[in-house]
């Protein structure tokens, strides 16, 4: 569900996806995600330039999912201690913000833009 959603904001903000913002989508079972699973899994959801689907060894996944704060406790609702998240980070300012990956995709656009000043004509480099 996330990566559908992620998809239509990818499609909403356009051109700057791959230039201004890069989507990565982290796998959380490595050993089943192998690379070409990924991308069947990007290619089956039309994803377009600028979106990366990574795996790697699972002690590196549990890493990079802790140092983003994106690991949680397994329980009956979150068994694999997946959290739909959306990371959004701003490499320049080093400002960082998350939110629900399974929000409604305009919404997210929307936030994105504002965090990155693009409606407010400010500039802002984000890489």
């Amino acid at each position: 569900m996330e990566t559908a959603k992620l998809a239509q904001v990818q499609r909403l903000l356009g051109d700057r996806v791959g230039k201004d913002v890069f989507f990565y989508s982290i796998s959380i079972d490595p050993t089943h995600d192998t690379p070409e699973a990924l991308k069947a899994y990007a290619e089956r959801f039309h994803v377009g330039p600028g979106w990366l689907f990574l795996t790697g060894k699972d002690e590196d996944v549990r890493l990079v999912s802790k140092k983003l704060g994106l690991s949680s406790p397994t329980d009956a609702v979150t068994r694999d201690g997946h959290q739909p998240a959306l990371m959004v980070g701003n490499e320049a300012t080093g400002e960082w913000m998350r939110n629900s990956a399974v929000e409604n995709p305009k919404f997210l656009a929307a936030m994105m833009s504002d965090f990155f000043g693009w409606r407010t004509g400010k500039s802002v480099r984000t890489y």
